[in-house]
């Protein structure tokens, strides 16, 4: 009986329900993310933010660029579940890291907002600011945030 047992388990591969969940979760937000990014890049277009005249409405976007980052972290995250269990957010592992890339690039994009609007035309260079330095120190945030957690997921 047990030779047979370990024949089978040789010959076909068998995946844990846990991992499935995972797979079919990371499938799922990877087409919610593919989704939300493609409605961020028609409205970056219909908002004409590549245009110089600038008007407040055209922060609108803001939102979108931060619910992008959200559901790139949590592709991130059930994907990387699919193959080892996540620490806890307070244990230091990849979401801690994810939560404090995106505290991180929120605070240094309004610094850095701050700092444009200040050296360039007052409003005009604080939408300006606001826009492209928020989204480069969001996508620093994650990258950095990304690495850091994955490297701290799995110390041993």
């Amino acid at each position: 009986m047990i030779n047979k047992t370990k024949q089978h388990e040789e010959k076909y591969i068998h995946i844990q329900k846990r991992s499935l969940t995972f797979f079919l979760l990371t499938i799922v937000l990877l087409a919610l993310t593919i989704g939300s990014f493609k409605v961020t890049i028609s409205s970056w277009s219909f908002l004409e933010l590549g245009e110089c005249d600038l008007h407040i409405y055209r922060l609108i976007i803001i939102p979108m660029l931060i619910l992008d980052y959200i559901l790139i972290s949590l592709t991130i995250c059930s994907s990387v579940s699919i193959f080892k269990k996540l620490k806890k957010w307070d244990e230091g592992g990849l979401i801690d890291c994810l939560i404090a890339g995106l505290i991180v690039g929120l605070v240094l994009g309004l610094l850095a907002c701050l700092i444009v609007g200040l050296i360039d035309y007052l409003i005009a260079g604080l939408i300006v600011g606001l826009i492209k330095c928020l989204i480069v120190c969001l996508i620093v945030g994650l990258i950095i945030g990304l690495f850091v957690g994955l490297d701290e997921e799995f110390k041993k």
